[in-house]
């Protein structure tokens, strides 16, 4: 698995300009942010949202329990964009019924980038 500092070495850059270029914060100059985009390219690096969630201790998750009713279909992903404005933005899934003592169905929705 490409990471940052192979990218970093690719373009010959810094791993902090490479970090800024992939989180697209602070000044880069055109030229620099080109050559990473470069080495990206070339190294088909892909950032890892695994790492990236548990670094900022967020997972941009959101989680739904319901309570199961015989015979019903699955949550409606309307729920899901009711709760919140920003879970609009990306589609609900809605697992199959996890059944517990409480009979409780539970759904996601994933928000954010």
């Amino acid at each position: 698995m490409v990471g940052m500092r192979d990218v970093a070495k690719a373009a010959g850059v810094s791993l902090s300009t490479v970090s800024l270029v992939v989180n697209n914060t602070g000044y880069v100059s055109a030229d620099m942010r080109a050559k990473v985009e470069s080495a990206m390219r070339q190294l088909n690096y892909i950032p890892n949202e695994l790492a990236r969630n548990l670094y900022r201790n967020r997972t941009n998750t959101i989680g739904v329990i319901m309570p199961t009713i015989a015979r019903s279909s699955p949550p409606s992903p309307r729920i899901c964009s009711a709760s919140s404005p920003r879970a609009t933005s990306k589609p609900c899934s809605a697992p199959p019924p996890i059944q517990t003592r409480a009979r409780a169905s539970t759904s996601t929705c994933s928000s954010g980038t």
